[in-house]
C-alpha cells in the first residue's frame, strides 16, 4: 500500500489528502486514465502556490464541492475554485446526521451503517448521481472531487464511480482505506490551524469516526450488492442511466 499511495498522493503545501483515481483495471479490461479525476480533502486551506500548481500542472478546470452550503459559502472554497475553473457545490450530508454514540457496534459496522444509511436516502443517491453526471461533461476534466477529509462523502462517491465503471471490489476498498494514512495530519491541521470551527463541530463524536478501515468498505460493497444486485443498480435506482455510464467510460478510459 506504500507504493500505492506515493503513485497516487499529490503533495501540495496545504492540502492534505489529494489523490489520482487513475490506473485502476476494470473487469473489462479497461484502465482508469491518470491525471483526468482527483479525491482530496477540503481545498479552501490552498495556498495560491498550491492552486495555481492544480490549475497549470493538474489541469484541474472542475471542482465538485460535497459539503453543505453553508460551510461551502462560508469557505468559498479558496483559490482553486476560482473562474475559470468550474465550481458546482453538491451537498450529500447534514452534519447533524453523523452518529455521535460509540456505544453498541463495533466502530466498523457503526461506520458502514452510518454509510448504507445514507446511501440508501434518495437525495443522497440523487446527489451522487448529480456529481457523476458532471464529471462525463464535456470539458469537465480534469476535475477534483472533495468534502472536509476526502473520507466519507468523497469516499462513497468515488466507490460509486469505481464500482459503475467495474473496478474490483479489491481495488475500492485499497483505495478507500488509503485516506486512513492522511488523517493524522489532517486532524492536527484542523486543532492546530485556523479551522478551530471545523474541530469544534467534530470534537464530541467517537475516534473512530476518523478511521478508514478495509472492512468499513467492504461491507458497503456487499450490501449495495445484495440490495441493487451491483453499483450500476444502485445508480439506475438513483437516476443514472446507460447513457451516464458511457459518459463516464468515454471521459476516464485510457
Amino acid at each position: 500500500m506504500a507504493d500505492e499511495l506515493k503513485q497516487r498522493h499529490i503533495a501540495f503545501e496545504r492540502c492534505f489528502n489529494f489523490r489520482d483515481l487513475g490506473g485502476y483495471t476494470t473487469r473489462g479490461g479497461h484502465v482508469t486514465a491518470w491525471r483526468k479525476l482527483y479525491r482530496s480533502s477540503e481545498i479552501h486551506t490552498m495556498t495560491e502556490v498550491d492552486a495555481a500548481r492544480a490549475r497549470d500542472e493538474l489541469g484541474v478546470k472542475t471542482v465538485i464541492d460535497l459539503r453543505q452550503p453553508a460551510v461551502a459559502a462560508g469557505d468559498a472554497d479558496g483559490s482553486l475554485a476560482r473562474p475559470p475553473t468550474r465550481y458546482h457545490n453538491i451537498p450529500l450530508i447534514d452534519d447533524g446526521d453523523m452518529p455521535e454514540d460509540s456505544a453498541g457496534p463495533s466502530p466498523v459496522a457503526a461506520v458502514s451503517i452510518d454509510y448504507l444509511r445514507r446511501l440508501e436516502q434518495p437525495q443522497y443517491g440523487k446527489g451522487i448521481v448529480r456529481a457523476l453526471r458532471r464529471f462525463g461533461e464535456p470539458g469537465a476534466l480534469p476535475a477534483v472531487v472533495h468534502c472536509s477529509a476526502g473520507k466519507d462523502r468523497t469516499g462513497l462517491v468515488a466507490a460509486v464511480l469505481l464500482g459503475v465503471l467495474g473496478v474490483e471490489d479489491e481495488d475500492i476498498v485499497r483505495d478507500y482505506a488509503l485516506t486512513a494514512r492522511y488523517m493524522p495530519r489532517l486532524l492536527d491541521h484542523w486543532w492546530e490551524n485556523e479551522n478551530k470551527t471545523q474541530s469544534t463541530r467534530y470534537e464530541h463524536l467517537p475516534p473512530y469516526i476518523y478511521d478508514a478501515r478495509p472492512e468499513t468498505m467492504e461491507h458497503v460493497l456487499d450490501t449495495v450488492k445484495q440490495r441493487y444486485g451491483s453499483m450500476r443498480g444502485y445508480l439506475e435506482r438513483h437516476g443514472g442511466d446507460a447513457a451516464l455510464v458511457r459518459s463516464l467510460e468515454n471521459a476516464l478510459f485510457v
